[in-house]
């Protein structure tokens, strides 16, 4: 990805490929260079700003993430995805009537895929109502015999919880996966609940992440 950077450096997705191999491996300052650079060759582009707001949210500067966050879903409303991240910060953030609109706007507008749903899952979780978190598992949990509903997002759900073996015999089922989710096994915080049981470091050994 660096080479791609050198050979043009006017290609904004080379930009942000590598910032996004930066903060996975914990390398936050430079990923947040990259992604600024991409956006400073497309400052218009909603997905970037997206990405530099994800650069912000995997170092913990939720605020900061903010404004890149809103600012993506200023130019694209109808982007689930840009909701679900401006979501994400504000729960982190214990804002959490603000992140609850967001997180539905987001389900809205994808058309009731399930990322939008964990959202409101671990916003259940973080605001102390477990009941509501659990039966949102429970749901998502049982829609994957119907439609594709992701490993890792359950795992997450259940790390968020405190179900920490739960969480790991799911993280199994995501690597079966080869669940995308599992490039942020490092950084994520809603992992954090899990972080210090010895499973997590042999994961990270297992998918390869830690020579990164």
């Amino acid at each position: 990805m660096q080479r791609a950077v050198e050979l043009n450096p006017g290609l904004t997705s080379a930009y942000t490929g590598l910032g996004s191999l930066y903060y996975c491996s914990e390398r936050h300052r430079e990923a947040q260079e990259m992604m600024l650079k991409a956006l400073s060759l497309d400052p218009l582009s909603m997905m970037i700003h997206t990405c530099v707001g994800d650069a912000y949210y995997y170092a913990r500067e939720y605020e900061r993430s903010l404004v890149y966050y809103r600012k993506a879903v200023e130019l694209d409303p109808r982007f689930d995805g840009a909701h679900t991240d401006l979501a994400r910060s504000l729960e982190a953030l214990g804002r959490f009537d603000e992140a609850r609109g967001q997180y539905e706007e987001g389900r809205r507008m994808s058309g009731g895929v399930a990322g939008p749903s964990f959202g409101l899952g671990h916003l259940e979780a973080s605001s102390g109502n477990e009941a509501g978190a659990r039966k949102i598992l429970q749901d998502l949990t049982e829609a994957r015999s119907r439609r594709v509903v992701s490993a890792w997002g359950i795992a997450a759900l259940h790390a968020s919880l405190g179900d920490v073996d739960e969480a790991f015999r799911w993280l199994d089922f995501a690597v079966d996966e080869h669940a995308t989710g599992l490039m942020f096994l490092r950084v994520h915080p809603r992992l954090d609940r899990i972080r210090q049981d010895p499973r997590y470091r042999a994961l990270v050994r297992k998918v390869g992440l830690d020579a990164v």
